[in-house]
């Protein structure tokens, strides 16, 4: 009974449905058409079981996928919050000093960092027999347009006239001889205040992160600068931990 069962619960399905087909079809020779027929059918059953791992591998994925879409939403969602904190926390400021410097707190609250700098860049005199700071160039207005009068002079009588010319924003030049002077720090650094990096024009081509950022517009992060060759050196001593800086324009309008 044990040995019927198993071949009943194994092979009794397979050979009932290939029994079924060599009696539908009568081959000449049915022991072979049902030795094909049995290799078709564990073919096809192998598709069907990797057709099935597939679908639930898709579905695992699409779960992952949608939990870490979640936790975007979340991180997101804790992120704006804190961005508006921090926004409510510094319009209470009163003055210029105390705005910074609790921009500088909140930043070291946020972001976990021990130290907090604000440095200001800040033109210099071309030193003596240099080439003198390039002047920036203005945008000319296309050709039809009346910076005076603030219209196109130049439409057709009877047609609409395109939209008004508005002129593209420029992003500051960063001067060639200038220096980045620290303003502000937290109270642990308070002896920065004052000291100043100059720009590579200034001090022989030597270039620095801080620059570096200005320069390219853009933030820069170094990891670990331990491990960077040659070593980064904040004025005369090694820094340990990582780096970072992130150049920001004092208005809109800043130049």
């Amino acid at each position: 009974m044990a040995d019927a069962k198993y071949l009943q619960e194994t092979v009794g399905p397979a050979l009932t449905a290939g029994l079924a087909s060599v009696a539908s079809v009568q081959p000449e020779d049915p022991v072979d058409y049902l030795a094909h027929w049995l290799l078709k059918y564990l073919a096809v059953e192998e598709q069907k079981a990797l057709a099935v791992k597939a679908k639930e591998h898709a579905e695992k994925e699409r779960e992952r996928v949608d939990a870490e879409e979640q936790a975007k939403i979340h991180e997101q969602g804790d992120n704006t919050s804190r961005l508006n904190s921090c926004k409510e926390s510094l319009s209470k400021e009163t003055s210029i000093d105390k705005l910074y410097n609790s921009l500088i707190e909140t930043l070291r609250k946020e972001t976990e960092a021990k130290n907090v700098y604000v440095a200001f860049l800040e033109q210099r005199e071309a030193p003596e027999g240099a080439a003198p700071e390039p002047e920036e160039e203005a945008v000319a207005p296309p050709e039809g347009w009346s910076v005076e009068e603030g219209r196109w002079t130049n439409v057709p009588e009877g047609e609409e006239p395109p939209p008004p010319w508005v002129p593209p924003k420029i992003m500051p030049r960063v001067p060639t001889y200038c220096a980045l002077t620290y303003k502000y720090a937290n109270r642990e650094n308070s002896w920065l205040r004052g000291k100043e990096i100059l720009s590579p024009a200034l001090s022989n081509g030597t270039a620095t992160v801080s620059f570096q950022a200005v320069q390219e517009r853009k933030s820069v992060l170094v990891s670990n600068v331990l491990e960077s060759d040659p070593p980064l050196v904040f004025h005369g001593m090694p820094l340990p931990g990582s780096f970072a800086v992130c150049p920001l324009l004092a208005s809109e309008d800043d130049k």
